[in-house]
């Protein structure tokens, strides 16, 4: 199986997250499904999130909190929004950097859509 290396910037603390090409592709189609003109409009909670955020961009780690999220990171259960490592939301930002229907703040740490909700 190929591996998409997806690591956080070199730092000393910071240690690498890889996500390989399968976890690559499960986590972008499921955030362009949470963002997406099916989902949004009816999921009253991130469309709150998206609304009382001043650029419409939500916390990636937030997102990374979601159930299927936790599932495909490989996240504990009980994990919170301040619980998820930097490196892998950074991981997972670079990864929905390649959508066309989302867009990733320039730090990695926000995602929304790329256009406005019609």
């Amino acid at each position: 199986m190929a591996t998409t290396d997806v690591a956080a910037p070199a730092t000393a603390a910071a240690s690498a997250v890889s996500l390989d090409e399968t976890k690559a592709k499960n986590v972008l189609r499921l955030v362009e499904f949470y963002f997406g003109d099916i989902n949004l409009p009816r999921d009253r909670y991130l469309r709150h999130h998206v609304q009382e955020s001043e650029d419409g961009l939500v916390s990636l780690a937030l997102i990374c909190c979601f159930s299927k999220m936790r599932s495909h990171l490989g996240l504990d259960a009980t994990v919170m929004e301040d619980g998820v490592p930097e490196t892998i939301v950074l991981a997972v930002a670079k990864v929905l950097r390649c959508s066309a229907a989302l867009r990733v703040s320039e730090d990695g740490k926000k995602v929304g859509r790329a256009n406005e909700l019609l």
